[in-house]
């Protein structure tokens, strides 16, 4: 008897080792790879003028995507296109994309012909829903239609151009993803204080350190700390795209009754003590927020019903956090922010005759921003909204670009006369910071062996808005900074502490004579002239 249960129990063990694991699909990372798309497209007498533009069969790739994107889809129906990648609900192994026509359509942008609903009904609001097989990775894709897209007194309408069914996304190749470090301490922000419950005054900052609990990168301690609260941790699970933090029963304070919660829409959901954060993994130093941040308070009244006494429990929303990030700094790259003094080689005043010197001279500022960093004193000039120039650190962290083009305006500010008077007409003047060929590019900043940064020649230029026409006003070229503050060995650089002689305006640069009313700093000193 022994021997024949030893026998089974063998063989039931050696059944389970030879059956092949269960492919899991915990985050969009697991499906990034190089798919065969196929389909059934039945083209329409209307389409048969823009069949060239889609494909019943080609290659589809899955991956990474952008700004935080979970991930994107390149090459549907052969689009040169990509979708961006909403979510993922593991539980209905579904994943969305709530915008499947970027750029103002899929296929084409002018005309507009892009994909919708096989009903046509809410034609903006049209989610495309790919559901997988966690097991074979296989992809399908419920029935849609190919339209060409138009807005007859102003109402968005779908011409039908062709039917397609049997999408089926069939997994080539997988693609092999690197997990990246993310262990240290992370510093949550809502991206703005619009995204936060306007009327709340609970935090809406913390703190979280990730420690890693095996070698895998995978698994973590994630340790809140909400200020005025103690810390509490939880487990996490990174797949190198999505940080998924669950929480059940989650209290901040168990004695105030205030926990961590989910986004309701019923007065019901407000009760769930059961959720998730989550974060997308962006860079080395930022993560975006997937899930709300949701806190509330249990709260529990009485009420006499027939005669009894009945508790009631309902909940207090305290702070809802809709839109938000997660950032660090990366021990591995340069510092940018802080204060610097930056010297010009030589100074090519174009206008000299106007009165107006540059120095060779100036102090540089810049601070951290979400994720990144951003130039906010530069050449001379400062103000409440200008400069304002984006910075974006190179991989290696050595180097960095000041993104020349990468504001609302296409160009960087550095000061704004407003409207002026131009051959009889008007048109808005500005000064703009430009590359050495006073156009709107980028200047390249370099991390020098000795601490010291190297600055790309550069020009400040005249810029007209409605003509769209620069003219460099001053080039400087041999341009070096240094921080004033000590960083990764470097020194701190004394302010020399000397009064600058002569008149200045408001933005550092000398004059040689006032001209004109205004706020004016003379030999060190405030003067207003009247």
């Amino acid at each position: 008897m022994k021997k024949n249960y030893f026998s089974t129990l063998f063989a039931a063990l050696m059944l389970f080792v030879a059956m092949p694991a269960k492919a899991q699909v915990s985050g969009m990372s697991d499906l990034f790879g190089k798919y065969k798309f196929t389909a059934t497209i039945e083209t329409t007498a209307a389409g048969e003028a823009h069949k060239d533009l889609w494909k019943n069969e080609c290659e589809v790739i899955i991956t990474k995507g952008a700004g935080g994107a979970p991930a994107c889809v390149k090459g549907l129906l052969g689009a040169t296109e990509d979708q961006t990648v909403s979510s993922i609900n593991p539980d209905e192994n579904k994943f969305f994309v709530i915008n499947p026509n970027p750029n103002y359509g899929l296929l084409s942008a002018n005309p507009y012909i892009g994909v919708a609903d096989m009903t046509l009904e809410d034609l903006q609001m049209y989610t495309m829903e790919y559901h997988y097989n966690s097991e074979t990775k296989e992809i399908t894709i419920p029935n849609f239609a190919i339209c060409e897209f138009s807005w007859p007194g102003g109402v968005m309408t779908g011409a039908v151009l062709a039917n397609v069914s049997n999408v089926k996304l069939e997994l080539i190749e997988s693609e092999e993803v690197t997990i990246p470090e993310i262990e240290g301490e992370w510093s949550f922000k809502p991206y703005s204080l619009g995204y936060v419950r306007n009327d709340s005054t609970f935090v809406y900052e913390f703190k979280m350190n990730l420690v890693a609990k095996d070698d895998t990168k995978k698994l973590y301690d994630a340790t809140f700390n909400f200020e005025g609260f103690e810390p509490f941790t939880l487990e996490a699970t990174f797949n190198g795209t999505d940080l998924v933090i669950p929480f059940n029963n989650q209290y901040l304070d168990a004695e105030k009754k205030i926990r961590l919660g989910v986004k309701a829409t019923t007065q019901e959901m407000t009760l769930i003590k059961e959720g998730q954060l989550s974060f997308s993994y962006s860079s080395p130093t930022l993560m975006w927020q997937g899930d709300y941040v949701v806190v509330r308070k249990d709260v529990i009244t009485t009420e006499e019903v027939e005669g009894v006494v009945v508790e009631k429990e309902s909940a207090e929303t305290l702070q809802q956090i809709t839109y938000g990030y997660l950032e660090r700094k990366d021990p591995n790259a340069f510092d940018w922010a802080g204060t610097y003094t930056v010297s010009v080689n030589e100074v090519e005043d174009f206008y000299a005759e106007d009165g107006v010197d540059f120095s060779d001279s100036f102090e540089m500022e810049i601070v951290a921003s979400a994720g990144g960093f951003t130039v906010t004193k530069f050449a001379g000039y400062a103000s409440e909204y200008y400069p304002s120039v984006e910075l974006v650190p190179s991989a290696d962290g050595k180097s960095a670009t000041m993104e020349l083009g990468s504001s609302y305006y296409g160009f960087t500010i550095l000061q704004s006369f407003g409207e002026v008077s131009v051959d009889g007409g008007t048109d808005y003047a500005y000064h703009a910071l430009t590359d050495a060929n006073s156009e709107s590019t980028y200047l390249k900043l370099t991390v020098n062996e000795d601490g010291t940064i190297s600055i790309e020649d550069f020009t400040v230029s005249y810029y007209l808005w409605q003509a769209d026409s620069y003219d460099s006003i001053v080039l400087m070229t041999g341009v070096t900074a240094i921080k004033k503050e000590t960083t990764d060995g470097i020194e701190s650089i004394a302010a020399e502490n000397k009064m600058a002689e002569g008149i200045f305006d408001l933005f550092g640069r000398k004059l040689e004579a006032i001209t004109a009313p205004g706020l004016y700093i003379v030999n060190g000193n405030k003067v207003l002239v009247k």
